[in-house]
C-alpha cells in the first residue's frame, strides 16, 4: 500500500498529458479548431468561438472531438481523461500526505 498512492500520482500526470495530447491533435487535424457535435442552432462549419466550429460532416476524428452534454456543457473524451488526472492527482496527493504524516509522527 506504500507504494499505490505514487503509481497513482504518475497514472493522473499520464492521464492528463493523454487528454491534452488528444484535444491538440483532434484540434490540428480540423485546421486549429475543436468541433462541436449537438449544439443548438449551429451550422455545419460555423465558427463559435476561438477555438470551436460546429461539427461538419468531413470534420476530422470526430469521435474524439467535443460533444454538448444534456446539462450544456461541451466535453471531448480527451476532456474527460484531463478530469479523471486531476481528480486522481487530488486522492493520490492526499494519500501521500496522509502516509508522510503517518510515517512522521509514528510512535
Amino acid at each position: 500500500m506504500k507504494y499505490l498512492p505514487l503509481k497513482g500520482f504518475f497514472a493522473s500526470i499520464a492521464s492528463s498529458f493523454v487528454g491534452a495530447a488528444l484535444n491538440v491533435v483532434v484540434m490540428w487535424v480540423n485546421g486549429g479548431y475543436m468541433p462541436v457535435h449537438d449544439y443548438i442552432g449551429c451550422v455545419p462549419g460555423m465558427v463559435l468561438d476561438s477555438r470551436h466550429v460546429c461539427a461538419a460532416p468531413l470534420d476530422r476524428l470526430s469521435l474524439l472531438s467535443d460533444r454538448v452534454l444534456a446539462f450544456g456543457a461541451i466535453f471531448s473524451f480527451g476532456d474527460m481523461l484531463i478530469i479523471f488526472g486531476i481528480v486522481l492527482w487530488a486522492i493520490s496527493f492526499f494519500f501521500l500526505v496522509g502516509e508522510w504524516i503517518a510515517e512522521k509522527y509514528e510512535r
